[in-house]
């Protein structure tokens, strides 16, 4: 089980560059989905930083790579990409559209947060006064509670747990929370 923003993070950390984790995931993502260096130059700025982020990191995840050369090539055999298991949600990329590679990898990676967050709200109920159901954005969950309500914070991250390693006991996964006065979006 790796986490790539971590493990990102901490090679940064390395090159004495502390960066917040939401701060290092464009970073990963530049690199996942072939953004290249002209990218992470952008992110980063700072050009040979970017080469050797780069180099680094594109050998550290060879992986993944291999699985995204092979997934590509049945998406463009087939014209679909299929998640993993249980899931097996099925997404038409079409093949001359100028992002379908990028796409066709997210998908089966990102496809799965979204019916975990579901099955973990199906988990938690309908709670009207005591479980207030704000908002779901794909693999969000926003509820309405009291400032000093510890126990349904607990209870959300709980389920997100549960039902996270229940769907994907090989992988792990890491839950976040934030509470705040206003919703905040992410832009």
């Amino acid at each position: 089980k790796r986490d790539v923003h971590t493990e990102t993070q901490d090679f940064l950390k390395g090159h004495g560059i502390n960066l917040h984790r939401g701060d290092v995931k464009p970073i990963v993502f530049s690199i996942l989905y072939y953004a290249g260096v002209p990218r992470l130059t952008q992110i980063l700025g700072d050009e040979e930083l970017a080469v050797l982020v780069y180099s680094r990191l594109t050998t550290l995840y060879a992986g993944f790579y291999e699985w995204a050369e092979w997934h590509w090539s049945q998406v463009q055999a087939t014209g679909v990409s299929v998640s993993m298991p249980p899931f097996r949600h099925r997404r038409r990329i079409h093949i001359n559209d100028p992002h379908a590679k990028k796409q066709a990898i997210n998908h089966p990676i990102q496809s799965p947060a979204g019916y975990i967050t579901k099955a973990a709200m199906r988990e938690l109920g309908f709670e009207p006064g005591n479980l207030d159901f704000v908002n779901q954005i794909h693999d969000e969950l926003h509820y309405f509670k009291d400032k000093e309500d510890k126990e349904t914070a607990k209870r959300v991250y709980d389920a997100m747990m549960s039902v996270g390693e229940k769907y994907l006991p090989n992988v792990g996964i890491k839950v976040a929370m934030e509470e705040s006065k206003w919703w905040k979006p992410k832009l």
